[in-house]
């Protein structure tokens, strides 16, 4: 009987470790499929987590965009406002110009004009001592001219500083900057260029 016993024990022991090893390989093969899973979550988890960083830069980028092409928008109107106030600016020093021409032609040429109709009125015997005098005063208000400003005489000249003088003054009075210009056509390409990129 105790042999039996014993014979039973064993068995009972080899059953039960056999039991015991199938539990642990159960366990071992439930730990290793949880551990799977987990590594699949992991996994699940971290591409998700990319692809929400890869959609909300994406929205980022878009934003920015959207955001350089209001500012170049607007920088374009600002432009145009620009372009147009020294287009009038230098229209309005144009006519200014030409008003000054006619008024200094009409001043240099009215005095010819009369001093030339009065010799043909008059007996050139009588007027013939008068024919030396206004060339010799023009003469006299150019000399003077050179010696107060210590310049020539050149209508070419005169009249091309006349019109930046007054193209200078309009842009005052049109609030037109060339400064102010060169800057927005600057930020204008840069912007389109980080647009582009």
């Amino acid at each position: 009987q105790e042999n039996a016993k014993a014979s039973a024990k064993d068995k009972l022991e080899k059953e039960f470790e056999n039991q015991l090893a199938e539990k642990d390989k159960e366990t071992d093969r439930r730990l290793s499929l949880k551990d799977q899973e987990r590594k699949e979550l992991e996994k699940l988890h971290l591409d998700i987590l990319a692809q929400v960083r890869e959609e909300a830069k994406e929205r980022f980028e878009k934003a920015e965009i959207g955001r350089k092409q209001d500012k170049l928008l607007a920088i374009n109107k600002e432009i145009g406002s620009l372009e147009n106030r020294k287009k009038n600016a230098e229209k309005r020093a144009w006519e200014r110009r030409s008003i000054r021409k006619w008024v200094l032609l009409i001043l240099v040429l009215g005095p010819i004009i009369a001093w030339l109709y009065y010799i043909h009125k008059s007996d050139w015997e009588n007027v013939e001592k008068l024919t030396y005098f206004p060339p010799i005063i023009y003469m006299i208000l150019v000399y003077l001219y050179m010696a107060i400003y210590e310049k020539s005489i050149n209508p070419v000249n005169y009249f091309n500083e006349l019109y930046d003088k007054y193209k200078y003054d309009e842009y005052n009075k049109f609030e037109y900057s060339d400064s102010e210009y060169n800057e927005l056509a600057k930020m204008r390409e840069d912007l389109k260029k980080e647009i582009e990129a």
